[in-house]
Order: structure tokens, then C-alpha cells, then sequence
């Protein structure tokens, strides 16, 4: 067998005790093992009224909910349909083309593992107090990107870049501190205010941990600028924003961009940003925007916590559309554009080679992508969710509540080969390098500014005659 125990490639989230790979759609739980299958299948029915609660299930539960947060992000959203489209275009070719099958898929992969390029920790000290400063930043590599500096008592403590990663971990992580209140209520018959106190200690502990920046500095972010929000309602507005990010429609990106280029002071880097935006990458700065924006919209109208939390409770989608309407977006963002995306990656997958996706993932996404329309709380439609089995380290299988009926040791064994040729490329520095227009090129906001100037001058003639 090629694939042995333990094993996973580069590309996969970064937690050690599990992880979804996005190069084939496995999710591994890595510190577990056959004896744990008992336990995790007893953690799984979240639904069970025991009135104990045992750390070992509760942890494995959250850990499952964290992973398959990961696989419904890359199988139900625009962002994901778009991914999985691109990599079996380069798997199907990888064996004959080498690097130049992957360079379309790169542009997906390079804004997942920028994270580690740009993740600096200057002092090791506790993430709190924080004052925190932005930047852009060019690279050759990977084009505009968003830096954000943490500062403490005028140190500068670490600083990271705002990745692909960053909104999916965020995104994940929200999910499970939502499962865990969820789990708790559920084994325990309710939730009381010593089990309150202790997840949103545990989840303040994870803010203030300078090792994990991929997993909390949107949440960091959102904390700053919101100090007066409950963690539910933070968790919630994250979950939202990161879900956002992740599927919405090209044109609503190219719209957003727009406003995004007008809120960024450095033009030449603003404008490489806001082009790569119009063109459907760089989806995931859309998130740190949104929320100074957010931020911005509530001092402007007054709005205060208590009634943020209102706004968020009935609907923070239509929150962040009156956000938008103040920053002059001239339409709300379009659930239906979305939808008509994500439709045509999946109706174009299912022309595509079906070796490198697993049986049952295309239908399967199409029906969960509905139930999460309901609510982006994985935990929520946990047990209607149709999702695959997870491998544990020594490649025991656990059964997803609902499972999609796929072997999915055996697809990861037939792909094997196209995975490691795709996975020796991303960690080659030629091969790892995003496609953009770089500061100078003229593209789409240079044109949007040479017609606002345009415009001006006419109506300026117009004024005079």
C-alpha cells in the first residue's frame, strides 16, 4: 500500500491532532487510533442525554465538527467548487504537464500557504491589550496582501498575513465552539453558567495564543473592534463573514472591490489588491474589510452593542448588506449569483475525470450546500449533513453520522501518485507563485479611475456651457 499510517501531505489544515487535506478530501484524525473508535463514536451522537460529561468525547467531538467545517468549505461554497474544479484539472494532467498542469490550481494554493511565509512572533507573550496596525505589502510570490501587525504596550509582539487560511481556521473554529455549546447542552440537559464560563475561558485562552494566529486573528480582530459582543455573537458574526468570503459570486467581488479600492490609501498596492478581487481571487480580505466597514457603519449610525446583537440574532447577512449600503454598494449581495456559480463548477466537475474526486461527493454537496443555507453551524444538520468516513492514524475508519458510501482509504490509494506529484510542486518555490498583475499594469481599477476622471471633466463642461 503507498499510503502509509501517519502519513498526510503539505497541503492540509495546520492542527496536529487532525486535518482535512485539501489535495485529495481526506480527513485524518492523527492522535487517534483504533482503540479511540469506540470513544469518538460515542462522542458523535451529540444528541445523547447521559448528564456527565467526559473530556476525552467532548474534545473528539469538537475536533470532528473543526474537520468537516473544513470538507462542507470545500465542497459547498463558490471559493471550494472553484478549488476542487482546478485540482482535477491539474491531477488529471499533472503525470504528462508537470508544473505548468498546476499553475491555474496554484492560485487557490498559494493564498492557503502564504500563512506560513508571513507569520512572524517577535516576543512570546500572552495576546492581550492589543493595539493593531495594518498594512499592505507586495510580493512577487503572491501579490498584494493584507499584513496586520499585533502590538502590546507599544512592542510589536507578532504579525501575519490575512490568508486563506485565516477564514477557513476562523471559519472552523467557530463552528466548534458552537458544537461545543451545542454537545454540552445536549449530554448535560442544559447549559450552566460554570460550563458557560468555561468555553469562553477556554476560547479567550486561544485569542491570546501567539502560535496560533492562523486560528485566531480574525477573531482577534472582531474581538477588538466588538469588545461588548458576546462570544456568541462574535462566533456567529465570524461564521458569517468567513461564509461570505468563501461563496460569494464573482460580480459581487468585483463590486466590493470597488469600495474596497476607494477605503485603501496606497493606490498602487490597492489597486493590484482590488484587481486580483475582480478577477475572483483574494476572496479572503474581503473578511478583514468587512469588518473595519462593520465597524465604521456602527459608530456612524450609533448602533450599540445590545442592538448589534439584535441585528446579528435576526440576521447578520442583512446586517453586513446595510453595511454595505452605507459605503454606497450600489446593489445587495445576491445569494442567487451564487448559487448559479457553484452550479456550474458542479455541473462542469461532473464532465471532469471522476478519479480525483470520491464517490458520492458531488451529489452529496449539492444537498448539503441546501441544509446550510439554514445555518453555517456545522453542528446544527451535524446528523443530516452527508459527509465521508474520517481515517484515523493507523487507517481505522470512523463512520460520519450520514455517510457518503465511499472507501475513502482506497480513493486516496488510486489517486496516490497525482497527489504526490502535486504535493512535491507545492513545496517548489518556482512552482508555489500566484499569477497577477503586478503594481504599474493597468487593469480594472485603473480604468474605473481614468472614467470617474472622465466623468468629472464632462460634467465640469457641462457646468460651464
Amino acid at each position: 500500500m503507498k499510503v502509509k499510517p501517519g502519513s498526510k501531505f503539505t497541503l492540509c489544515s495546520p492542527d496536529e491532532l487532525g486535518s482535512l487535506d485539501y489535495t485529495t478530501s481526506v480527513i485524518l484524525l492523527n492522535t487517534y487510533s483504533a482503540k479511540d473508535r469506540k470513544m469518538i463514536r460515542s462522542a458523535l451522537k451529540a444528541g445523547l442525554s447521559t448528564g456527565k460529561l467526559t473530556p476525552s468525547e467532548k474534545d473528539a467531538y469538537n475536533l470532528c465538527i473543526h474537520e468537516y467545517t473544513h470538507y462542507l468549505d470545500l465542497t459547498t461554497t463558490v471559493w471550494g467548487a472553484e478549488f476542487l474544479l482546478r485540482r482535477n484539472a491539474a491531477l488529471s494532467k499533472i503525470s504528462t504537464q508537470g508544473k505548468s498542469a498546476a499553475s491555474v490550481v496554484m492560485l487557490n494554493i498559494t493564498e492557503i500557504m502564504m500563512h506560513e511565509t508571513f507569520n512572524r512572533v517577535f516576543h512570546q507573550v500572552k495576546l492581550d491589550n492589543l493595539v493593531i496596525q495594518n498594512r499592505l505589502h507586495y510580493s512577487k510570490t503572491y501579490g498584494s496582501i493584507v499584513i496586520i501587525t499585533l502590538i502590546k504596550g507599544g512592542v510589536p509582539i507578532a504579525e501575519t498575513a490575512f490568508s486563506m487560511l485565516s477564514v477557513l481556521e476562523a471559519n472552523a473554529i467557530a463552528s466548534e465552539y458552537e458544537g461545543e455549546y451545542k454537545w454540552v447542552t445536549c449530554r448535560l440537559g442544559g447549559l450552566s453558567q460554570f460550563q458557560e464560563n468555561r468555553i469562553e475561558s477556554k476560547f479567550q485562552n486561544l485569542l491570546e495564543d501567539s502560535q496560533r494566529l492562523e486560528y485566531n486573528i480574525i477573531h482577534i480582530l472582531i474581538a477588538i473592534h466588538f469588545p461588548e459582543l458576546s462570544l456568541r455573537h462574535r462566533l456567529k458574526l465570524a461564521s458569517t463573514l468567513c461564509h461570505l468570503a468563501l461563496d460569494m459570486s464573482s460580480l459581487n467581488l468585483a463590486m466590493l472591490a470597488n469600495i474596497i479600492n476607494d477605503f485603501v490609501l496606497n493606490k498602487g498596492l490597492g489597486d493590484v489588491l482590488c484587481n486580483d478581487i475582480c478577477r475572483g481571487m483574494s476572496r479572503h480580505v474581503v473578511v478583514f474589510y468587512l469588518i473595519l466597514m462593520l465597524y465604521g457603519y456602527t459608530k456612524e449610525v450609533g448602533m450599540t452593542a445590545a442592538q448589534m446583537a439584535e441585528h446579528i440574532e435576526e440576521s447578520a447577512l442583512q446586517l453586513i448588506d446595510h453595511t454595505l449600503k452605507l459605503w454606497e454598494m450600489s446593489y445587495p449581495l445576491s445569494e442567487a449569483l451564487s448559487d448559479r456559480e457553484y452550479a456550474l463548477a458542479i455541473k462542469l466537475l461532473r464532465h471532469e475525470d471522476s478519479k480525483f474526486r470520491h464517490t458520492g461527493l458531488l451529489r452529496a454537496a449539492s444537498y448539503n450546500r441546501k441544509l446550510r443555507k439554514t445555518s453555517f453551524k456545522t453542528s446544527d444538520s451535524f446528523r443530516r449533513f452527508k459527509l465521508p468516513d474520517i481515517l484515523l492514524d493507523d487507517h481505522t475508519r470512523i463512520r460520519a453520522p450520514s455517510r457518503i458510501r465511499t472507501n475513502v482509504l482506497t480513493h486516496w490509494e488510486h489517486i496516490y501518485d497525482e497527489c504526490s506529484a502535486l504535493d512535491q510542486l507545492v513545496n517548489d518555490a518556482e512552482a508555489m507563485k500566484k499569477f497577477h498583475m503586478p503594481p504599474g499594469v493597468y487593469g480594472p481599477m485603473q480604468q474605473r479611475r481614468e472614467d470617474h476622471f472622465m466623468q468629472q471633466l464632462t460634467s465640469t463642461d457641462d457646468d460651464l456651457e
